[in-house]
């Protein structure tokens, strides 16, 4: 089950920002600080964490022989995901970049809206 932590921590974070995005919270900091957050747990926990585990789970004898197989692809799957991470970090640098150039002061909890 050690495996399987790793993706609950960066679960909530990836379910936040839709939520955060449904209530209208787009431009808040809220929302780019849980980005942010989500952007660093994800790389520590899928480039580090999940890989470690297979060198635990490997040597059992009462792994399932598919675990052998499908693991690593696991692995490989979450690093293609974390090489689009960087990206996306730096789209959300610009965007408030943006922001900030336009006059607008991003709040906690207060999304901006028109004048």
């Amino acid at each position: 089950m050690l495996h399987l932590l790793p993706g609950e921590f960066t679960n909530v974070s990836m379910h936040m920002r839709e939520v955060l995005k449904r209530l209208g919270m787009r431009y808040t900091w809220c929302f780019y600080a849980n980005e942010y957050f989500y952007c660093t747990f994800y790389i520590l926990c899928r480039t580090i964490w999940i890989p470690s585990v297979y060198f635990y789970i490997y040597p059992c004898e009462t792994s399932n022989p598919a675990i052998f197989f499908m693991y690593p692809l696991h692995i490989f799957q979450s690093w293609f995901y974390v090489s689009k991470l960087p990206k996306m970090w730096s789209m959300r640098n610009g965007e408030r970049y943006k922001l900030k150039k336009a006059g607008f002061t991003l709040k906690w909890f207060d999304p901006i809206t028109e004048a």
